[in-house]
């Protein structure tokens, strides 16, 4: 009977740990159901509301990313006025301005500049200019704080001043004769283009006698070397690279040396009496060597080395894209950086480069564009 209820006792006990055992078991298989069923969700569950999170983001963007318009063709020219401009609070330097805000941007925020109600008036003087002598573009308006002059397939940057925008341009030597149109562009502080305006000018051909020239071989190898020119080249499109966009004269240029004028801007240059083949880009005056060479306005020294035609060279940055260029000296009495004052001596006359005896070759320059240096001892070319 004993034996019996032990045999009893020991198959209940089995059973028991049999039962907890099955439990257990499924009590963990429980848990593991559940663990990777919440692993699933929360694979599923984020993706659907990333995707959509990120849709929302994107249509919002949007219009700022893709409906835009592009900026105004060199945008760079814009700030540059927009700087300069007095009604703009707080407005950055000349140098740190932004580009025009886009369409979309202007729509987005007011502006901070109220446009013009009135169409700007754009007066050119004089109306009727020779080829190689420059023009006086004046803009005037009220509640603008971008103006960009269209002028021969270029985009001009304009001085910006209470009610008006100024600048000055340069009509090529090769320009032929005849009526011709330019355009200025008003736009407001957010970019938002008001008004474009037109006018006429007229150029007409100025008369320049022949100049002719009598050169050695050895010297005629050098005006003619690929080398010589590729190099001229070179030098002179990185003096044209940067301009200050700051006006410093306020009167007209002076004479920049004493001497005798002997070939005029422009003349047509005939070489061992051969066929006019170049035009003259500057005023010569001759002299002894060591003759003074003045500073014919107040400006920056831009510029100072030697070119293999135009030789011994300093060249002044005046503002607003005006330059001018002093040639063939001796020496130099400045440096790059300098501020020069008109009058102040700057060099002495020489013969370096191409040339046939001490002289200075005095250039002025608007844009890259070669003028009649001896016009702006007569103007002001300033409103």
């Amino acid at each position: 009977m004993r034996e019996r209820d032990q045999r009893a006792t020991g198959a209940g006990r089995r059973a028991l740990v049999a039962a907890v055992t099955l439990l257990a078991a499924a009590l963990v298989a429980g848990a593991a159901a559940a663990a990777w069923i919440s692993q699933r969700g929360e694979e599923r569950a984020p993706e659907p509301v990333a995707v959509r999170h990120t849709l929302a983001g994107d249509r919002d963007r949007a219009p700022a990313a893709t409906a835009a318009p592009a900026s105004p063709p060199r945008a760079t020219v814009a700030p540059t006025v927009a700087a300069a401009r007095p009604a703009a609070a707080e407005a950055p330097s000349r140098a740190a301005a932004p580009a025009p805000p886009s369409q979309a941007s202007a729509e987005a925020s007011p502006d901070r500049v109220a446009a013009p109600a009135e169409p700007p008036e754009v007066a050119v003087e004089p109306a009727v200019v020779g080829n190689g002598e420059a023009m006086l573009v004046s803009v005037a308006t009220s509640g603008a704080a971008f103006a960009t002059l269209r002028y021969r397939g270029e985009a001009v940057p304009l001085v910006a001043e209470p009610d008006r925008f100024w600048g000055v341009v340069g009509v090529p030597i090769a320009a032929g004769p005849g009526p011709a149109r330019l355009s200025v562009e008003i736009r407001t502080a957010s970019g938002r283009l008001t008004h474009v305006a037109e006018t006429g000018y007229e150029v007409v051909l100025r008369d320049r006698p022949v100049d002719h020239l009598e050169l050695s071989e050895e010297m005629m190898g050098a005006l003619l070397s690929a080398e010589a020119v590729e190099e001229e080249s070179r030098l002179r499109a990185g003096q044209f690279s940067t301009f200050d966009p700051s006006p410093r004269w306020e009167e007209p240029f002076r004479i920049p040396a004493e001497g005798v004028i002997t070939t005029d801007f422009g003349s047509p240059r005939s070489i061992n009496d051969g066929a006019v083949s170049r035009l003259h880009t500057g005023t010569d005056f001759a002299n002894a060597r060591g003759t003074p060479v003045i500073a014919t306005a107040p400006g920056r020294v831009a510029w100072v080395g030697e070119m293999p035609i135009r030789g011994r060279s300093v060249i002044i940055d005046h503002g607003a894209g005006v330059l001018s260029g002093y040639h063939h000296l001796d020496s130099e009495e400045v440096a790059v950086g300098h501020t020069v004052e008109g009058g102040q001596v700057i060099g002495a006359m020489g013969s370096t480069g191409l040339s046939t005896g001490p002289h200075l070759h005095w250039e002025i320059t608007v844009w890259g564009v070669n003028v009649d240096p001896l016009v702006w001892t007569e103007r002001r070319y300033r409103p």
